[in-house]
């Protein structure tokens, strides 16, 4: 549990600087920069997790205990992210043309672009760490760049380096693309076995349905805020990405839990430590509810809206979102067990419809209900998500009996 806690650990610290850039970023630039920033990272994101193909989960499902293949594959597999990153860069490149340019500057969404190596390793790079077994060093690498930003905000903060926009997010995405790079290199040279087309296009084939499946569960937040730019002022855009982060902070207890769920699936296998999965799935979700109180009282005091008087009262929005923990949590430790007894293919069809009917009444939602109605989509999306998830694991869960 040793390493399960300092993995936790460093998730928490990695949420602690996101958390101080963010408040930095909200004092100084207010909700209007929150929204550019919201806008901005959520193309990048989109368009990394999409290249992302997800090749983890396919690295672990492919190699599973094999370690002599783990080592054979690993270069391949890291060549194969660079490239689509190179490709999602381009792609953002086109999108930001057609539909962003009159939002995002040239030179914003360059700084914005540097970010999405960060967005598509962050698909792959965890679960490639931990098939390896090798979570702790990410964790080390992970701590030390983001200690960088903790301090490069309270510089910002204290103007001792200029606190414009540009600056600000220049800076904050060199040292976030510094981060990755040394995470992607420290495992192994990319470029020391030769990567041949067939080999991409079967890694992309091996991966498709864990794909899917992770991209109708994932890109919903990001949709919304891409959607709803085109429909909501840019301050009260600010605010949904102000909240859309805090739950984020939540979530964080999830994707720890998963990491460890992946390491059994990887060395032990997921039905041999069903008790101890469970366990950590419970905590999860109490710990992450005594937070979201703790949260929203801190959203309810004086003392929060006085200091960020621009963005008003989000008590009430926020409890609308915290809706969206039961179905969050409980996708992220299904999953690993999906994979290793191929089930996917399940997950993927329910998430995709679910993913595809939530689409369709995003527009006329936030045209009707503003803010207010993308705060409710936001929840929506993963209450349906749960149901989802409990109607596969009652078909699947006669495996424990």
């Amino acid at each position: 549990m040793k390493t399960y806690f300092f993995t936790l650990f460093v998730r928490f610290f990695v949420a602690l600087s996101g958390v101080v850039v963010f408040f930095v970023s909200s004092k100084i630039f207010g909700p209007e920069g929150r929204g550019i920033f919201g806008l901005g990272t959520s193309i990048v994101s989109f368009f990394g997790l999409f290249f992302s193909f997800n090749l983890g989960r396919s690295f672990l499902f492919n190699t599973k205990s094999n370690l002599a293949k783990k080592k054979s594959d690993l270069p391949k597999f890291l060549l194969s992210n660079l490239l689509f990153i190179i490709l999602g860069i381009f792609v953002s490149i086109l999108f930001w043309f057609v539909f962003a340019k009159e939002i995002l500057s040239l030179k914003i969404m360059a700084a914005f672009l540097l970010l999405l190596p960060y967005y598509l390793w962050t698909v792959n790079g965890s679960t490639i760490y931990a098939t390896m077994n090798k979570t702790s060093i990410q964790d080390l690498i992970i701590l030390f760049y983001r200690t960088s930003l903790i301090i490069f905000a309270l510089l910002i903060y204290y103007l001792i380096i200029p606190h414009d926009f540009t600056t600000f997010i220049y800076i904050y995405s060199f040292i976030i693309l510094t981060g990755t790079v040394v995470e992607i290199f420290f495992l192994d040279n990319p470029f020391k076995q030769k990567l041949r087309f067939n080999n991409i296009v079967q890694y992309i084939n091996l991966s498709k349905s864990l794909h899917v499946d992770y991209i109708a569960f994932n890109v919903y937040q990001l949709v919304l805020m891409i959607f709803s730019a085109s429909m909501i002022e840019l301050k009260e855009l600010g605010k949904l990405n102000f909240l859309i982060q805090i739950m984020n902070f939540l979530f964080i207890l999830s994707i720890v839990g998963s990491i460890r769920v992946k390491k059994y699936v990887a060395h032990e296998g997921f039905v041999s430590n069903f008790r101890k999965i469970k366990l950590l799935y419970f905590f999860s979700i109490f710990t992450s509810t005594i937070l979201a109180a703790l949260i929203f009282f801190i959203l309810k005091s004086s003392f929060f809206i006085d200091y960020f008087s621009n963005f008003g009262n989000l008590s009430n929005f926020f409890l609308i979102t915290c809706f969206s923990i039961p179905g969050y949590f409980t996708y992220q430790f299904i999953y690993p067990f999906l994979i290793e007894y191929n089930f996917i293919n399940l997950s993927m069809k329910i998430n995709l419809l679910i993913f595809m009917i939530m689409a369709l009444i995003t527009f006329p939602v936030i045209k009707v209900y503003g803010f207010y109605g993308s705060a409710m989509l936001f929840s929506t999306f993963y209450l349906l998500i749960l149901i989802g998830q409990i109607y596969i694991w009652k078909k699947i869960s006669i495996i424990f009996k």
